[in-house]
């Protein structure tokens, strides 16, 4: 269900936002790199539900290059016979402003509320309503 939740919550489209729309080239840089997820939380009846990736799960990596491609491998170990990819998935970002980032793939457009930076090797992509993905960087 977790994995399920990560696919959904890149893929869904959110509502959008009044932000700051100034750019700033500090985060554009940041989010280029090979990324995993390391944790997600969800928000049931004002109650908050986070989960910490097992080892396997944070075998996933999310690839943001600086040409605008995205490339996704997704892990699970649902399965008897072990940790294997479940999931990939290759399209495009893009900058919006400071804190939004518009993903493309799949014939998917998915932008959410924030794109956080929690520090250089940490960020968020977050939600309005409390749902959160957080990743770590890998290089």
């Amino acid at each position: 269900m977790r994995k399920l939740l990560l696919c959904a919550l890149v893929i869904i489209t959110s509502a959008c936002s009044s932000n700051d729309d100034s750019n700033s080239g500090s985060d554009q840089d940041l989010i280029i790199g090979v990324w995993k997820p390391v944790a997600d939380g969800e928000v049931f009846d004002g109650v908050p539900d986070d989960y910490t990736y097992n080892d396997c799960e944070q075998q996933s990596r999310y690839t943001f290059s600086a040409n605008g491609d995205f490339e996704s491998f997704d892990y699970t170990d649902t399965d008897p016979e072990g940790c294997y990819i479940y999931n990939t998935s290759t399209g495009t970002w893009l900058r919006l402003n400071y804190n939004r980032i518009k993903f493309t793939f799949d014939g998917e457009v998915s932008i959410p509320d924030r794109t956080r930076f929690l520090d250089n090797n940490t960020f968020r992509i977050e939600w309005d309503d409390g749902d959160y993905v957080e990743f770590k960087r890998v290089n």
